[in-house]
């Protein structure tokens, strides 16, 4: 038997009112705020589908639309303190182009890519070497980016890892699917004022 749940048309008319304050809920999620409202089914589905990847470090991040940027809001690798006070612009790099097109990316050997933005890397000290880039969508809009990354590997130290390929990127998006189911119904769930945190 089918599981069937027809919209209830009582609820129709309230559509448009709980779209418009459900966007409003979502800006307030920011950098400020990340550490409130994520808990630790959302970092766990983040640093899961990493590990699956095969990444080095994960990042989250969430635009700032009166900035103009893409703020880290969340990373689970070693220096993750230092990677969280970062942000990248809107109109360069590659993690930005994921943005405006909607589009996920990997690609490995990326130093090469001329249209990879080296600046997190030379605030970080470590060159990216390979990355995976998807869009992150909650409250019916791409609010963010879910990235991970491959580190160049000092001398002497273990050997690199394997490249990236589909699989990693399923992973990743999986992650990232899964974080915008519950996001939004936090946020639903807050609006409403229904279940608990």
């Amino acid at each position: 038997m089918r599981f069937t749940l027809l919209p209830d048309p009582r609820f129709r008319k309230h559509f448009s009112a709980l779209a418009d304050r459900l966007d409003k809920a979502a800006q307030l999620v920011t950098r400020e705020t990340f550490s409130d409202f994520v808990d630790d089914l959302m970092t766990t589905v983040l640093k899961d589908g990493f590990a699956a990847a095969g990444a080095d470090e994960g990042t989250l991040w969430l635009v700032n639309a009166r900035k103009r940027k893409l703020d880290a809001v969340f990373n689970d690798g070693p220096r993750a303190k230092k990677m969280r006070e970062l942000s990248q612009t809107l109109d360069r790099g590659l993690i930005s182009m994921v943005f405006s097109t909607g589009q996920p990316f990997c690609e490995n050997n990326i130093e090469q890519n001329p249209d990879h933005d080296k600046a997190v890397d030379r605030q970080m000290g470590s060159p990216t070497t390979a990355m995976i880039a998807v869009p992150f969508y909650f409250a019916q809009e791409c609010r963010g980016i879910v990235s991970c990354v491959h580190l160049a590997k000092k001398p002497g130290s273990a050997p690199a890892q394997k490249d990236f390929d589909m699989e990693s990127m399923r992973e990743v998006t999986r992650a990232a699917s899964l974080l915008t189911r519950l996001f939004d119904l936090k946020l639903i769930s807050r609006i409403i004022g229904y279940g608990h945190d």
